[in-house]
């Protein structure tokens, strides 16, 4: 009888390990149809309720550079920021 139930715990631990592999690794999942198809369209409205996807690196990357325009035309171009 013990040794019934040792062996149904191990199966049990396999499956879980398992499981918990595949699901932190990817791995069986279908790759997401067009997902680096991914295009800009400027001037369009989303519809109501859709997901938009906003690239923050490229946003915070032209943020830095809108300040350091502003800065350089305010003190002029021989000025640095440190």
């Amino acid at each position: 009888m013990k040794n019934s139930q040792l062996i149904v715990n191990i199966v049990l631990v396999l499956a879980i390990a398992g499981l918990y592999v595949l699901y932190f690794t990817g791995i069986g999942q279908p790759a997401a149809a067009g997902a680096n198809n991914i295009t800009a369209v400027e001037g369009e409205k989303a519809p109501a309720g859709s997901i938009v996807y906003i690239q923050i690196d490229s946003l915070m990357n032209a943020y830095d550079m809108a300040h350091d325009l502003r800065y350089r035309r305010r003190f002029g171009k021989a000025c640095q920021k440190f």
